[in-house]
């Protein structure tokens, strides 16, 4: 007999195994889980801050463009008044002033320069000017700008919706001079039908730069990213931010009017066109605000772009943040988050070792007892108690010992008895042999009397004893026979289907942990199939096949497959278990079915010879098919039901 193996890897440290792993698991999940909500909230929080700064720089624009157009009434009127200054003083003909003249004016009324310009047959030109780039400026191309000089010379200069309009006068915005687009200058324009010239004196700024700290919101922009280190740039986009620009030309050199730049304020520092111009033009479609991260000059930042309206003029703040802000909060929480799952995973393993040991010892005793009924000693009763599925499991254990110790007792007596279920089958057959000559002796002994003729009183009377004898014996065989036959069983009509997959389902489980694949084919293509069995008895049969067929596999076995067929027939049912197991010998296909002969090392010999019986019994037959080292095919015929 093979002895019981030893545990090469203990269940306590399997249990501890399984814990520790699921913990590293649900740990993994939680802190990526954790580490990407934070990551949602720092940015969702960096996204509120920068849309504050905004808002806050939305006001300050507004307050700047309110501040502008201070300015620009209030050097408007001083315009004027020079304008009317310089009418009193210069010639009403333009031919009669001298541009030394207007340089000297210009110096007296307190303006940059003055220029007179005059209008010819198809254009607007500077004929005299303090500034000599000025002087043979044409204005045709100036578009809104030569409109509102034609509208001033009709006498109505309010006839523009551009700019700014009084009797007799025009002004319009600070802008690029077309003689030196490095100036920003802010013009005004007067006629009142008495000169043969416009009058044009204008202010002009140092630069753009002092222009954009004049009116405030470049010096906020600095001085927010000064007060949030975390803000690496601000930068306003107009609405036509990655098209190209407005230009204009003059003399060969080309410019951008300042009221025309794609950044209005700011600076545009950390710069990827393709991906900010898609995402300023989602904000102004879906008038969301829109984020995004980007690595720039091999920096990491992260870039907020918010709607804004003001006035009819729409544009979008572009705010990057260094995302080191973030990433760096993010790095420290995810260290934090790391120590306590390793503190807690170790408290874990204590204590799952603790507790492991309590539901170990009991299987231990368990498999203590199964050693010992393996080695037949069925003496002393498992003691662990528990409701349970161990304590179940230790009843069952108890139970298994009690069933094996009456079977070894009864294998015993089998034994002792040389075969006692072969004694049946032989019996039966003996019981029909013997019933053929007994009625043949009734039928001789009923002829007799007429072949004899007159018989003695006493040849009669022994006619007559051997005549009931006969009867006698006759009576014995049949009902012997009978009890034989039908003794043992309960026939029941059965639906033939639902039995095979009633069978299937109880060995479900065995052919899943061995692996097995278990299919059933109704060829008949009925729902019924009717039978008259002993459905219990019968379904053993089934069982037994199956069982044979995974136990007939090793594990080298490919495919690992039991397949039950139901194939119908005229008066018979016809079923075909086949499995794919090592083969049995052709030379045993007969022998199997008889007691005690098995090709099972430790098999009994008696499954095959029962289910033979009880196959028999029902008036049916089974024998092997087909069987080789692929697989072996069983065929039971059963009578169907009338």
């Amino acid at each position: 007999m093979v002895g019981a193996s030893a545990v090469r890897f203990p269940l306590r440290f399997k249990v501890l195994g399984v814990l520790f792993v699921v913990m590293i698991v649900i740990l993994v999940l939680s802190n990526g889980l954790y580490y990407w909500s934070t990551k949602s909230i720092l940015e969702q929080k960096a996204i509120g801050q920068n849309k504050l700064v905004s808002e806050q720089l939305n006001l300050e624009i507004q307050q700047s463009q309110r501040g502008q157009s201070f300015i620009d009434d209030l050097i408007g009127n001083e315009l004027r008044m020079a304008a009317l200054a310089a009418e009193t003083a210069l010639s009403p003909d333009a031919a009669k002033v001298t541009n030394q003249q207007l340089r000297q004016l210009a110096k007296e009324i307190g303006v940059s320069g003055i220029t007179l310009f005059q209008p010819t047959k198809d254009d607007i030109v500077g004929v005299k000017s303090s500034d000599p780039k000025e002087i043979g400026l044409k204005t045709k191309q100036m578009n809104l700008w030569y409109q509102a000089f034609r509208d001033l010379l009709k006498g109505d200069p309010a006839a523009s919706h551009f700019g700014k309009a009084e009797p007799n006068y025009w002004t319009g915005p600070f802008a690029n001079a077309t003689s030196d687009p490095s100036k920003i200058v802010k013009w005004g324009y007067y006629y009142d039908g008495t000169t043969n010239y416009i009058i044009d004196p204008f202010i002009e700024s140092s630069s753009l730069t002092d222009y954009t700290k004049y009116v405030g919101a470049g010096t906020f922009i600095a001085d927010i990213q000064k007060s949030e280190p975390r803000i690496l740039s601000i930068a306003v986009l107009n609405q036509d931010f990655g098209k190209a620009p407005i230009s204009y030309s003059y003399q060969g050199e080309n410019w951008v009017d300042t009221s025309n730049q794609p950044v209005m304020y700011g600076t545009y520092a950390y710069q990827d066109k393709t991906l900010d111009v898609a995402a300023k033009n989602k904000a102004f479609n879906s008038k969301q605000v829109v984020s995004l991260t980007d690595i720039v000059n091999h920096r990491r930042v992260f870039k907020t772009f918010v709607p804004e309206t003001l006035k009819k003029t729409r544009y979008v703040v572009e705010i990057v943040s260094d995302y080191s802000f973030i990433s760096g909060t993010l790095n420290q929480q995810l260290h934090n988050s790391l120590l306590i799952s390793a503190a807690l995973l170790l408290i874990i393993v204590i204590l799952s070792y603790i507790a492991s040991g309590f539901i170990v010892r009991p299987l231990r005793l368990i498999t203590e007892k199964v050693n010992k009924l393996a080695a037949r000693n069925f003496a002393e009763p498992l003691q662990v108690r528990g409701s349970d599925e161990i304590g179940v499991l230790a009843d069952s254990v108890n139970v298994m010992s009690s069933n094996l110790l009456d079977y070894f007792n009864e294998s015993v007596r089998k034994k002792r008895g040389q075969g006692t279920e072969h004694l049946v089958m032989v019996t039966h057959q003996l019981l029909h042999e013997l019933g053929t000559p007994l009625i043949a002796i009734k039928f001789s002994l009923d002829f007799l009397p007429k072949v004899q003729g007159e018989m003695s009183e006493r040849g009669a009377e022994i006619v007559s004893r051997m005549k009931v004898a006969s009867e006698y014996a006759n009576n014995v065989v049949r009902e012997f026979s009978d009890f034989l036959k039908n003794g043992k069983l309960r026939f029941c009509a059965c639906n033939l289907v639902e039995m095979i997959e009633g069978a299937i389902g109880i060995m479900r489980p065995i052919a899943d942990t061995n692996y097995v694949v278990l299919k059933f084919v109704n060829a008949t293509g009925a729902d019924k199939v009717m039978v008259e069995v002993d459905k219990e008895k019968f379904q053993m049969v089934i069982l037994n096949l199956m069982k044979n067929g995974i136990e007939a596999m090793d594990d080298t076995s490919t495919p690992r497959e039991i397949r039950v067929e139901l194939h119908p027939g005229q008066h018979m049912a016809q079923i075909d278990v086949t499995d794919t197991g090592r083969g049995i010998p052709p030379d045993q296909w007969d022998a199997i079915f008889l007691p005690y002969h098995s090709t099972k090392k430790h098999g009994l010999g008696l499954g095959l010879a029962f289910s033979g019986f009880i196959v028999l019994a029902h008036g049916g037959t089974i024998h092997v098919v087909h069987s080789d080292t692929a697989g072996t095919t069983m065929r039971i015929r059963l009578p169907l039901s009338e």
